[in-house]
């Protein structure tokens, strides 16, 4: 009961929170500069995918379990060897060349640009990761929590 505000993925409104749904971040396949994907042409089929050695985030995550399901829609099975609760971990398993992953586009800025990863979309489908904010029922989001919401949503359309 302390916090004002929460930024969630996947959120979901529900119990004693409501949501205030923010945006989509396109998800694209993340491998190192060394993997042999790496030159493949954008997007890359999704069943090259098959027992490749995969670099995910853990199972209890809303993130991973969708990841599961658009795989095995997509008819892929991977080889999960690792497993983190956030994007930072996976990246640098992926750059260490431990397996591929899949990845929120925003959170490899960095790493693109400094030729430490190498992004490829996936063809012929438009994974997104929804983001949303979450606060109390049955308390209305604080002046300060509102503002701050409008300047993430200034700033973030900028970039």
């Amino acid at each position: 009961g302390e916090a004002d505000l929460g930024i969630v993925s996947f959120p979901r409104s529900g119990g004693d929170f409501s949501v205030v749904p923010w945006k989509e971040q396109p998800m694209t396949i993340v491998v190192s500069p060394r993997h042999r994907f790496a030159s493949s042409p954008s997007p890359l089929p999704l069943d090259a995918l098959n027992g490749e050695p995969f670099v995910g985030f853990c199972r209890d995550l809303k993130v991973r379990r969708q990841i599961d399901k658009w795989l095995k829609a997509a008819g892929v099975s991977v080889d999960v060897i690792h497993e983190f609760d956030n994007c930072e971990h996976i990246k640098r398993a992926v750059e260490v060349g431990s397996g591929v992953a899949i990845l929120p586009t925003p959170t490899l800025r960095r790493e693109l640009a400094q030729g430490d990863l190498v992004a490829l979309a996936p063809e012929g489908v438009d994974w997104q990761r929804p983001l949303g904010f979450i606060h109390r029922r049955n308390l209305q989001p604080t002046a300060a929590a509102l503002r701050f919401i409008e300047m993430l949503e200034v700033t973030t359309n900028v970039q």
